[in-house]
């Protein structure tokens, strides 16, 4: 609630006080780059037909939850599809949604109990 924000804030400013911005440190700037590189090579796990990615950048700052297929994503340029986009999910329910992962059922037959 609202006293452990209030604790967090104080705490926040009590370390930015001893340590100073951390958004205007060398460091800060050299890990910002390499997590907005487009360039970096997506993570994928398989379920089903395709390949999953999280991916942020620049643009998703909070991030894609995509797939493609694993002949597209053998190629140069993989055609990511869109499954869920967090930030325009959050700007459309004027929320501040955070992604904390994913859990994929399998599908179920009810006539054999098999998954």
């Amino acid at each position: 609630g609202d006293r452990a924000l209030d604790w967090v804030r104080a705490e926040n400013a009590r370390t930015e006080a001893e340590l100073g911005d951390p958004t205007t440190s060398p460091l800060y700037e050299r890990a910002l780059k390499i997590l907005e590189n487009k360039e970096k090579i997506p993570h994928v796990a398989k379920y089903g037909e395709y390949w999953y990615n999280f991916w942020t950048d620049a643009e998703h700052k909070r991030g894609l939850w995509r797939r493609t297929t694993p002949e597209s994503y053998r190629t140069d340029s993989p055609e990511w599809e869109d499954v869920i986009d967090v930030d325009a999910l959050g700007a459309q329910e004027g929320e501040s949604w955070v992604w904390k992962g994913h859990n994929v059922l399998e599908e179920f037959d009810p006539s054999t109990g098999a998954a």
